[in-house]
């Protein structure tokens, strides 16, 4: 097979427009290396392959009734088996009338669904940033309203509940593990870090925080979207 290595470990590589892979090729991407593709970012926790050309479209993709924004990222064939941090940057004329601050990461698995993902939303940016802990497959990623899907844990190796569910006070973690924390507002910024497992949301605004929860003996990671009233 005809390989094109990427051997990049502390800087981004850029391609700003659609990546072609021809049959027989692929590109590698070495663990932990960002690459930036159309408008998209992957930086993959293990060593990765890409198999598939990818390519951005400005048609919105439809889901139970709802539009996604005018950016949809689409891969020639599956990629599978992806571990790692994806960032989808978009612009403020791609929102197709959504609400910037409801936009949630979205991708469409190898069954045909699309799934949503806990994500880190930077408005300032204009970027949506997931962190995959255990492996997907997707063919295309975009960003709907967080209403028109419904938000999963992305990493089953972490048994956690968190309650209540919209809250107005405290937030528990029901957990006997050591975990640490974060917790982000919408626009993605880091609100403060803890270890605690009754965590007070009392002096926070009404809104949506995603708490972003490391088991330190393990390393796992989860995201869970809260909302606070």
């Amino acid at each position: 097979m005809k390989r094109l290595l990427f051997l990049l470990f502390a800087t981004t590589s850029l391609c700003a427009q659609d990546l072609t892979i021809t049959n027989g090729s692929s590109v590698f991407l070495k663990s932990e290396t960002p690459i930036f593709i159309t408008s998209l970012t992957l930086k993959p926790s293990t060593d990765f392959s890409l198999l598939s050309s990818i390519t951005k479209s400005t048609t919105p993709v439809n889901n139970n009734g709802h539009n996604s924004i005018l950016n949809v990222i689409i891969a020639s064939v599956n990629l599978e088996n992806y571990i790692g941090n994806l960032v989808l940057h978009y612009n403020d004329s791609q929102l197709n009338g959504i609400t910037e601050s409801n936009l949630t990461f979205a991708y469409k698995n190898d069954t045909g669904i699309w799934t949503s993902q806990e994500n880190i939303l930077d408005t300032n940016a204009n970027t949506i940033t997931t962190t995959i802990s255990s492996p997907i497959t997707f063919s295309q990623i975009t960003a709907f309203d967080n209403g028109a899907l419904s938000v999963e844990n992305n990493n089953p190796n972490i048994n956690l509940q968190l309650y209540p569910n919209p809250t107005s006070t405290i937030v528990t973690i029901n957990s006997t593990k050591n975990l640490t924390t974060e917790i982000y507002n919408a626009l993605g910024q880091k609100i403060m870090s803890t270890q605690k497992k009754a965590i007070s949301l009392a002096y926070l605004k009404s809104g949506i925080y995603f708490f972003k929860i490391k088991n330190e003996q393990t390393n796992n990671i989860s995201l869970h979207k809260i909302i606070k009233q």
